[in-house]
């Protein structure tokens, strides 16, 4: 509900020149990374679930190993309720959720429970070497040599528990983790019938189809970005949801293939994805790959992937779920603290470390990193015979785990609460008076719109006579001159005694209803002309040469024959975090001006106006994305 015309955005106090603030908008739209960690799968999936519960909107979803699992069922729309029956279900079977692994490699023996001992040990050879130095806070011992000689011996005892494995080049085959993985995507809701009924795995080319079928975008999934390591290349892969390239490979199988632990799973050999290759776990390379979502995934889509809008459009929050080691550091002053150290970076601390600060990279990033203390699991990652009795332990500590979290940053989102916006737009028109000093003085009123949701929302207004709700809730974020600056980002100009004499119209070239286009065009004196620029999320604004601003909307859209709106070509791309708009009842007369809008431009005027709006904006731009918390996922000594 509006305001009193006397109040100002929150924060800045009464101003009884006509500024007004709106109802707070918020806006959790996010890219969602889940990092890998075998069982603890079912912590990640509580983490997840805490994210959702706390109002956060994922637009695309990044996961390697288990975090591909997790990843996967959240695109595919599979409810919460599903996978928590489905688990159950599992661990109450003889076997628990080993039932997943399948069948062993029987040229390894009887490898139940072996296997699981063979891989702990390997998971603990390095502290077993470091120990032979004395331990991590110890000078070294007596008989050095002889405690070396005995890790080397369980070395060797090491190896040939581990060529057995290799002859199928894996342990397990892990093919009812794939039924799992499609059976439970076949439950999705809003899935067309013909998919839940096909007899073999889906494809991401299934899911393709089915939204190229669907007008409504009923089904419409958000890009899905899965890590696995291509062994035939020695490259990490990343198998995108929306690749043709990928269309062949069934999404359980790319799951499958993330998620294939060397040696204790076999690898996935699939000729279908991409160029082919064998693959194994993706967390081989990147455990965390946060660095997906990077600038570069933006342009890629600005020149690839037109369907995909709002990841073009929107700024996001970048949530990362991870785990986080209990164990104390060592150290690495004394001889085992030093060897312990090396160990731990060498087999994955140091690509831990790039990936954390990789991860917060000048972006808004919100970390949810659980320790293992309090994941309330086994102690191993690979322990899926004891994670029976935990599952549902695991999954409500991760979800409590996040939701703490998230409320100790007073849950974060993308605009500033105490941003101050009345004053910015104050200056704006008394700008525009200034340009417009010999020329008869108008009737002035700007706004700024924030996305929220599917609705193009008015944070905050001013008007130069006073006249108060004058900013429409716009309920598509195309509609009106502020939606196509949205959209096209770009400035637009607008010819509003053109749009007002073809009322007939303008729901089919504004998107806006006759009850809208009264309470806009209604007023006295009525608007005359208006121009709509889009604020750049300063996180991610670049500069960009000779290109033309993506004109979408217009060309689906076009306008009267008159020519009643026209877009201003801008060397910036990036997110639009809002919508800075303004409208003067000016006669064309008093400035020169000509009719036909793409003619505007070419007025000095309306130049100097629109690059008053420019500079407006980026304040606008800058206040809103302020005061998000910049050391979510930050320790000490790192800032």
């Amino acid at each position: 509900m509006m305001m009193g015309p006397t109040d100002q955005t929150p924060g800045s106090g009464p101003d009884p020149s006509g500024s007004a603030a709106r109802d707070p908008v918020e806006n959790r739209d996010c890219v969602l990374v889940i990092q890998g960690g075998g069982i603890f799968a079912l912590s990640l999936l509580g983490q997840a679930i805490g994210v959702l519960k706390k109002g956060y909107n994922p637009l695309a979803y990044a996961g390697t190993s288990a975090g591909a699992l997790v990843a996967t069922l959240l695109w595919g729309k599979v409810p919460i309720v599903e996978v928590m029956r489905e688990i159950d279900s599992i661990s109450g079977r003889p076997g628990g959720l080993t039932t997943l692994l399948g069948e062993p490699d029987p040229h390894a023996g009887p490898a139940e429970p072996r296997g699981f001992r063979v891989f702990t040990s390997i998971l603990s050879s390095g502290k077993r070497f470091a120990a032979a130095f004395g331990g991590p806070d110890q000078e070294p011992r007596p008989w050095l040599a002889q405690r070396v000689w005995w890790g080397l011996r369980d070395g060797m005892k090491l190896k040939g528990a581990v060529a057995g494995h290799a002859h199928h080049r894996g342990l397990y085959p892990a093919g009812p983790l794939v039924e799992f993985v499609d059976r439970l995507l076949k439950k999705a809701p809003d899935l067309p019938q013909d998919l839940k009924e096909k007899r073999g795995l889906l494809t991401f080319g299934d899911y393709l189809d089915a939204e190229q079928k669907d007008e409504n975008r009923r089904i419409f999934r958000m890009p899905l970005f899965i890590t696995a390591t291509n062994l035939s290349t020695q490259r990490l892969e990343v198998i995108s949801s929306m690749d043709v390239a990928y269309r062949d490979v069934a999404v359980a199988q790319a799951v499958r293939a993330s998620t294939a632990v060397p040696l204790f799973f076999r690898p996935v050999d699939l000729p279908e994805c991409g160029n082919g290759g064998t693959f194994v776990d993706g967390g081989l390379i990147s455990n965390f790959p946060s660095w997906i979502f990077s600038r570069a995934t933006r342009v890629w889509f600005e020149e690839h992937a037109w369907g995909y809008w709002d990841l073009i459009c929107r700024p996001v929050i970048h949530v990362g779920l991870r785990l986080g080691s209990s164990e104390r550091r060592p150290d690495a002053r004394t001889p085992g603290g030093f060897v312990g150290s090396l160990v731990s970076m060498a087999v994955g601390g140091s690509r831990n470390e790039l990936e954390r600060r990789l991860n917060r990279d000048g972006r808004r990033t919100l970390t949810i990193e659980q320790p293992e203390t309090a994941i309330g699991g086994p102690k191993d990652f690979l322990a899926f015979d004891q994670a029976g009795e935990h599952s549902r332990a695991m999954i409500l500590n991760g979800q409590h785990y996040a939701m703490r979290r998230i409320d100790a940053l007073e849950r974060p989102q993308l605009y500033n609460p105490r941003a101050e916006l009345g004053g910015i737009l104050r200056t704006l028109i008394e700008t525009c008076f200034w340009i417009l000093r010999d020329r008869p003085k108008p009737a002035a009123h700007a706004a700024v719109y924030a996305v929220a949701g599917e609705q193009l929302r008015p944070l905050a207004e001013h008007d130069s006579l006073g006249r108060p709700d004058r900013a429409l809730v716009l309920e598509d974020t195309a509609s009106g001159l502020t939606g196509q600056a949205f959209w096209v980002r770009a400035p637009m100009v607008c010819n509003l005694k053109e749009v007002r004499e073809q009322s007939e119209a303008v729901k089919r070239i504004y998107g806006m209803d006759a009850d809208q286009h009264t309470k806009v065009y209604g007023v006295k004196p009525p608007p005359t002309w208006m121009a709509s620029v889009p604020c750049f999320d300063p996180y991610e604004i670049r500069t960009v040469m000779g290109k033309e601003p993506i004109d979408d909307f217009t060309e689906a859209n076009p306008p009267h024959p008159t020519g009643s709106h026209h877009t201003i070509p801008t060397l910036h791309r990036g997110p639009v975090i809002a919508v800075l708009s303004l409208d003067l009842a000016v006669r064309y007369s008093d400035l020169d001006l000509r009719e036909t809008a793409s003619e505007h431009f070419q007025n000095p005027y309306v130049q100097a106006i629109v690059n008053a709006m420019n500079d407006a904006a980026s304040e606008v731009a800058v206040e809103l994305a302020g005061g998000f918390p910049d050391d979510s996922g930050m320790e000490e000594g790192e800032r």
